[in-house]
Parts: C-alpha cells; structure tokens; sequence
C-alpha cells in the first residue's frame, strides 16, 4: 500500500517501523514521536488488527469558545505588530489597507466560532 492511502490516525509499518499517520505528508513514530516526512508513494503496511480513532489523535473534543476566542485575540495582536513594523516604511494608505483585510478576517473567525449559520465575507 502507497503512504497517501493510509488514513490519518491509522498506525502501519515503514522499515520494519511502527508509526501513526498525522498529515497528508507526515508520520509519528509509535515510540518515540518523532515526525517524519513520508512521499505518498513511500510504501508501508497497514497493521490490520488497528482501527481508526474516532478523533486525531491529540485534539480534544470540545473547546470552550471563550478560550479561543482569547488566544484568537492574542494571535491577532501579535500578528498586527509584526505587520506594523513590517511596513513600517509603506505609505500608510497600504498599512491601513492590510490592517483592515487583516480585522475582517478576524471578524469572520470570531463569527464562525458561533457555529453553523454565522455569515462569512469572501
């Protein structure tokens, strides 16, 4: 079987390896946890007797909304002052121009976080 048949989560052999699919392009090694870029045309072996987990393995079911929304916010600080300085030598019409591309895309996370039915802007 080819790396990019494997689903994410499923544990299989590669050289005589035991590791756990967790992106398209790279796997954890069962033991150690080291990462390791795999071409999806490596081939490895399913170990049959594993099922899929219901959920990735290392992500947690339920978030609280109010925690995202606090790192959220926290990122987005971070993110304007790395732009703001980055541009620091740009006409201000451009600095202003990206800070506000910038906050409508904050605006749209922090309104997909309300769930299903919360509007998007393209």
């Amino acid at each position: 079987m080819k790396f990019h048949q494997v689903q994410e989560g499923q544990r299989f052999l590669y050289k005589d390896q035991v590791y756990i699919k967790v992106s398209p392009v790279i796997a954890r090694h069962d033991q150690s946890g080291e990462q390791k870029f795999l071409r999806r045309a490596d081939s490895v072996e399913v170990l049959a007797d594993q099922s899929l987990p219901s959920t990735t393995p290392g992500m947690r079911k339920n978030i609280e909304v109010k925690k995202v929304k606090a790192m959220f916010d926290d990122f987005y600080s971070q993110c304007v002052s790395v732009i703001e300085s980055e541009l620091a030598a740009q006409p201000q019409a451009c600095k202003e121009k990206i800070i506000s591309q910038l906050q409508r895309a904050g605006t749209d996370f922090i309104q997909g976080l309300s769930g299903p039915g919360a509007t998007k802007r393209k």
